[in-house]
């Protein structure tokens, strides 16, 4: 419960810096490559988050990875984090932020799955369709599930809304066994 309240305090403190800076999209991309770097090396994360290794060993590894590729002020957050021992916690702080910046700038992200690849135009269509309805910019998040046999099913937010032919079957042959 703890770290939840950390995890949203650091990721607000960022999303302020961000905004204060007026580099929203900057510090989302940026967080998102070393959300990258961190779930692609796990040995730096096991480093990282080591005890007996001196935090100042750690800001100079960390130092030299990210160089000079990134904004002064995300290095400098990554280095505080690492002083603050909190760096165990990047990659849902990471997360917390992107989920607060689509919030700032309006975004909501659908994730859909589909038992067959979707068209470009089926893509846009759909897209149309829910913006227009949630008044909001999209960000997709597609998958294919052929378990699903057909339909789609969509997740925005904390709601669910399945279309899929095996949620119906399952929904017929609950009714089926109900009246037997």
């Amino acid at each position: 419960m703890l770290n939840i309240g950390l995890i949203k305090k650091y990721a607000k403190a960022a999303l302020e810096l961000a905004q204060e800076e007026k580099q929203l999209l900057v510090y989302d991309e940026q967080l998102a490559k070393i959300a990258v770097l961190f779930r692609d090396n796990p040995n730096l994360v096991a480093f990282l988050d080591n005890p007996q290794i001196k935090p100042a060993d750690k800001t100079v590894v960390m130092k030299k990875i990210i160089g000079e590729d990134y904004l002064p002020s995300i290095s400098n957050f990554i280095y505080l984090l690492i002083d603050k021992k909190r760096i165990s916690l990047l990659s849902e702080i990471i997360e917390e932020f992107h989920a607060l910046a689509n919030e700032a700038r309006n975004i909501e992200t659908v994730h859909i799955t589909t038992a067959f690849p979707l068209s470009e135009e089926q893509i846009t269509s759909l897209t149309q369709k829910i913006e227009n309805l949630l008044c909001k910019k999209l960000q997709l998040n597609i998958k294919v599930d052929n378990t699903i046999v057909g339909g789609i099913v969509m997740k925005i937010g904390d709601r669910l809304i399945d279309g899929s032919i095996i949620s119906r079957l399952k929904s017929i042959r609950n009714e089926l066994m109900a009246n037997y």
